[in-house]
């Protein structure tokens, strides 16, 4: 019993898991405290929040677009190959942007090249290679390497709160992108370099000869329901997780203590994405999504509900029950468009999906700087993103219909 479970452990697809989930603590960590830089990125550049606020919503749609690319580009050069190359266009980006002395350079550090290079590193480029590692357990697998971002923002933002503090932001930035790049370069070195020996089936129940092609995939409803859904939820997810630390502050909280809070959304968020991915492994993946969605309702309105003199359960209210679901969407649609589409088409799908989610992590934190700037609070843009959850839970259970039960 004992040699066979030291077989498991050393058998090249846990080295690459473990990759996977390292990469994705340090690319999203990186990357995605960028809210704790809003508050002193506008006071450098004298600009409105929705400006600011405009360069992570960039960022996002490059590494939407990128993420299309990036399946093929692996399979042409190998990824390991692929991985090193955005390793270091990422940390010149992030290096970059504590050089910026315009919000022009900022979106062309931060926005085109780190998105380039995160694009290259990011979530689409680890399912799809975990896919092929692990043909079974895909939501269990898949959320346990999306864990990762969360525990990287759960580093990130204090570290980046206190950085900034202490030396200032442009060099906690340059701070940033030393450690993320000497830390990812022997990630990378570690894992199996080969192509993987296990590989998706894909498409239940769907011969050779019967898999459409990407083009017929396009054209159907059921497609165009994932893309809402994927579009819609991090509309939502991001307008308040990128201004969550800046309506904190206007509502009276350290700093500091905001910052905090979000790095926990970001630890319990790793929780989240490995635990709604293992239930919908067990349980079937709509119901699961649809409970995570229920969730992150209930905790936008406690986050909505916080301002002087609330009471003070709100803010834990909002960290556990925002936190807790804040991504748990991405491993279940992951394993439910490998459940549903052909392995030859899978990366592309997913890819495309994924392009349509990131144009919504675009469109979600310049949206709600924009109805900031124009209503001079958060309360309307909260109650968007609360609308954007609701369609996009509906538009996801209709995607789902009529898929095989998960097997067991």
């Amino acid at each position: 019993m004992g040699g066979r479970w030291v077989r498991l452990v050393r058998e090249p697809r846990w080295a690459v898991l473990a990759a996977s989930f390292v990469t994705l603590v340090l690319v999203h960590g990186a990357t995605n405290a960028f809210p704790v830089f809003l508050v002193p990125l506008t006071r450098e550049f004298g600009g409105l929040r929705g400006v600011t606020a405009g360069a992570f919503s960039l960022h996002n749609l490059v590494v939407g677009l990128t993420a299309t690319a990036v399946d093929p580009l692996m399979g042409r050069f190998g990824e390991r190959r692929v991985f090193l190359i955005g390793t270091l266009i990422l940390g010149a980006g992030l290096g970059l942007v504590g050089a910026a002395r315009s919000p022009l350079e900022l979106f062309l550090s931060f926005s085109l090249v780190a998105g380039l290079g995160a694009g290259v590193l990011g979530s689409v480029a680890q399912t799809v290679m975990l896919s092929r590692w692990f043909p079974t357990a895909r939501g269990t697998v898949v959320g346990l390497a999306l864990s990762g971002m969360g525990i990287g923002l759960f580093l990130a933002a204090p570290l980046s709160a206190f950085l900034i503090e202490r030396v200032g932001w442009r060099a906690a930035f340059g701070i940033l992108a030393g450690g993320t790049v000497l830390l990812l370069l022997p990630t990378h070195a570690l894992a199996p370099a080969g192509e993987a020996r296990f590989h998706t089936a894909g498409g239940v129940g769907l011969g050779r000869a019967a898999e459409p092609g990407v083009r017929a995939i396009l054209w159907t409803p059921r497609f165009w329901c994932f893309a809402l859904a994927f579009f819609l939820t991090p509309v939502s997810n991001l307008m308040v997780a990128s201004h969550q630390v800046a309506h904190m502050v206007d509502a009276g909280m350290d700093p500091r203590r905001a910052a905090t809070a979000f790095g926990l959304v970001g630890l319990l968020s790793a929780v989240g994405r490995a635990g709604f991915g293992a239930l919908s492994d067990r349980w079937e993946r709509v119901p699961t999504a649809l409970v995570s969605y229920g969730a992150t309702v209930l905790g936008t309105l406690a986050l909505l509900g916080i301002a002087p003199g609330a009471p003070g359960w709100l803010l834990p209210a909002y960290v556990v029950l925002f936190g807790l679901t804040f991504g748990a969407r991405g491993p279940i649609v992951a394993a439910l468009v490998a459940d549903l589409y052909p392995a030859r088409s899978y990366g592309v799908v997913l890819g495309l999906l994924t392009l349509g989610n990131r144009l919504g992590s675009a469109v979600g934190p310049w949206l709600g700087g924009v109805i900031y700037d124009l209503t001079g609070s958060y309360r309307a843009a909260f109650a968007v993103a609360v609308a954007a959850l609701v369609v996009a839970a509906a538009t996801l259970a209709g995607a789902g219909r009529g898929a095989a039960p998960v097997a067991r």
